[in-house]
């Protein structure tokens, strides 16, 4: 279009329609063209979760400020005060808009949209933005447009692109991951790429993800080959058990099939159990049933000497995050925990509930662990009990709030974990509430804890014994926390101290905290 020039212009109703714009010079971009810089009257600031500056070339939420905001939502002050914000960086009483898509700031200062937050999916333990991954696609070879999206089948996720050829061409979906494989990172490229004649849209044009199809399984079936030998076939009995799919060749890669590193670690456990020396390290760098299978095959010498097993009760060492958090909260350790509530089926048997806590207590030492105040601020006696009083699930009927797992923990006495079954009086479903102290429990923990949980219920319920349906136990804990303390008494560690240094700099005024 010789003598016209081509913009491309960004920006949501709520900051007047336009608010960042870029105009192409005479060369074409090489990648999908950037939304540049503010208009007139426009502030933007790229800011993480705690609204801090992000630095060039790293993904964060675009806010808006300036001359072209609106005053708000009309008769609708919640969503008001969630949108528009006090701006930190502007004039007292000005405020910015939360734009909800995530754009990074390139060299020149230009602005780059990858998606929208809400868009940001965690596959495999990695967070993804849909935004890049759909960007690859369309940069591929034949493909015209694109869409991707995380699915969900039996709780598993995975990443699954949806493409449209570009007229007259003709695309192969194994191609296309292979072209991806080139550019991305493994845990990026989907698992499985649907071809498709056009993408459903939504009245107002836009790309309507609800109605993409459904990709059908994860396996390849032209692909699938039989294990062949014994340790093959144990191996693909033990993905297809974890991954919950009906069979698994042994070409088959365990991530592509919706593994993660916390399944990678059920994998290691039940291959343990029958004798098969792997490590989650194993499965990562060996990510197909045949490539693991003869990985075990050859490992018949341990390839580092394993420490002499330890006694799972006993006193331990402090780990660096729990002597972190007893110099941080001092005498108000107590109050640090983290709840999960989860909706149960109306057929529930408590009794077998009940049951099956106290097989996951006994089963997992850290619930089991004690501490007792030590004589620095930041120290404690930590110790783990052979056997922990019984556990006896709480029954509460009334208003959520009122659920008595709240409250600080008795740390020297326990228990760590606490349970209350509530039910809301309304006729529906019950709700069983856990709260376990962080000393014992973070974010990855929860979900080992619940399939345990799950396990062991069911075993309980159909009259077995519910420590028997739990996978083998690993490395105890205690021997884990003098392994860690002992690597970074011998300056395992030491190689990191300057980075963490500079990138976590000592506060020049401490927050006030009263």
């Amino acid at each position: 279009m010789p003598g016209c020039r081509i913009a491309n212009i960004y920006g949501p109703t709520e900051a007047t329609v336009y608010a960042t714009a870029w105009v192409a010079g005479d060369r074409l971009p090489e990648q999908a063209p950037p939304i540049g810089g503010p208009v007139a009257l426009t502030r933007c600031y790229v800011l993480d979760g705690r609204l801090r500056p992000q630095p060039v070339g790293v993904t964060g939420e675009l806010y808006l400020g300036g001359g072209g905001l609106a005053r708000g939502y009309l008769n609708r002050p919640g969503l008001t005060a969630a949108r528009f914000v006090a701006d930190p960086f502007g004039a007292p009483g000005e405020r910015m808009y939360r734009t909800g898509d995530l754009v990074r700031r390139r060299p020149d200062g230009g602005l780059e949209y990858v998606g929208r937050i809400d868009q940001q999916v965690k596959v495999r333990g990695f967070r993804i933005e849909l935004g890049e991954v759909e960007e690859a696609l369309r940069g591929c070879s034949g493909v015209a447009e694109a869409a991707a999206v995380a699915t969900a089948t039996d709780g598993h996720r995975r990443l699954v692109g949806y493409v449209v050829p570009a007229a007259g061409e003709r695309t192969e979906p194994e191609a296309l991951r292979r072209e991806l494989g080139r550019t991305l990172p493994d845990y990026m490229v989907p698992s499985t790429v649907v071809v498709l004649d056009a993408l459903p849209l939504n009245p107002n044009g836009k790309l309507d993800r609800g109605r993409l199809p459904d990709p059908g399984p994860a396996v390849r079936a032209a692909r699938r080959v039989a294990p062949r030998t014994p340790t093959e076939r144990t191996l693909a009995a033990i993905l297809a058990e974890v991954l919950r799919v009906e069979r698994v060749g042994v070409d088959d890669n365990f991530f592509e099939l919706g593994g993660d590193s916390i399944l990678s670690i059920q994998v290691v456990a039940r291959a343990r159990q029958e004798g098969l020396p792997l490590t989650s390290r194993d499965v990562y760098r060996h990510q197909t049933v045949a490539a693991l299978a003869h990985c075990a095959d050859t490992a018949a010498v341990p390839r580092e000497a394993a420490p002499e097993p330890e006694a799972a009760c006993g006193p331990a060492p402090l780990t660096p995050i729990q002597h972190w958090l007893f110099g941080t909260a001092g005498e108000r350790a107590g109050h640090f925990s983290q709840a999960l509530s989860v909706r149960l089926p109306g057929d529930l048997d408590p009794e077998a509930l009940e049951e099956a806590l106290n097989d996951l207590v006994a089963h997992h030492d850290a619930l089991r662990s004690r501490f007792t105040p030590g004589d620095a601020p930041d120290a404690a006696a930590w110790s783990v009990d052979e056997q922990a009083p019984r556990l006896r699930l709480a029954r509460h009927t009334g208003p959520e709030t009122d659920t008595p797992h709240f409250g600080p923990f008795d740390l020297a006495h326990g228990p760590l974990l606490r349970a209350v079954l509530h039910d809301p009086g309304t006729g529906g479903p019950g709700v069983l509430h856990l709260a376990v102290h962080h000393l014992v429990v973070d974010g990855v923990s929860w979900r080992v804890l619940l399939e345990d949980l799950d396990r062991a219920y069911r075993a309980r319920r159909a009259g077995g014994d519910g420590s028997a349906a739990l996978p083998a136990k690993s490395s105890p804990l205690r021997q884990w926390a003098r392994r860690l303390n002992a690597h970074a008494a011998d300056g395992g560690f030491d190689d990191e101290r300057g980075y963490w240094a500079e990138a976590v700099p000592a506060p020049k005024r401490p927050c006030p905290t009263r």
